[in-house]
């Protein structure tokens, strides 16, 4: 399988990868912001590019003035497009919610990729203490 995510925070999805792969899955958890949330404002590309996914959790995004408030990501409306399409999808502004969802869904030999230009809310040492509480090292 494949744990993909997308984000304007974080989305977590998986997607079946073919049945004789015996790759491992890959998890991406990528941070966006300012710009991502301009697209989607634009274009409502982020829900579609997110339907091939099991499972969406998104970071709802703190006010930014840099962002008109026109074209600030509306996560109420990706997740509603995503749950009608049948992706289990959600929200949340906490950083420990996308903590948890992240851990409970990563299994042994996943590899995990984070992509951000920040800290972004302590998400990183967060999720390998929780992993290692759970697995060890």
């Amino acid at each position: 399988m494949i744990l993909r995510t997308l984000c304007l925070a974080i989305a977590v999805g998986t997607q079946a990868a073919p049945a004789q792969s015996q790759l491992p899955r890959v998890v991406v958890l990528a941070t966006g912001g300012t710009i991502a949330s301009q697209i989607d404002a634009r274009t409502g590309a982020l829900a579609p590019a997110l339907t091939g996914a099991d499972l969406v959790t998104i970071r709802e995004p703190e006010p930014h003035d840099r962002v008109p408030a026109d074209q600030q990501l509306n996560v109420g409306r990706i997740v509603e497009e995503l749950n009608a399409h049948g992706v289990t999808a959600d929200a949340s502004p906490e950083v420990e919610t996308l903590v948890e969802r992240v851990a409970t869904n990563a299994r042994p030999n996943d590899l995990l990729l984070v992509m951000s230009n920040g800290s972004f809310g302590g998400f990183i040492p967060s999720v390998l203490e929780r992993l290692k509480a759970r697995y060890g090292n």
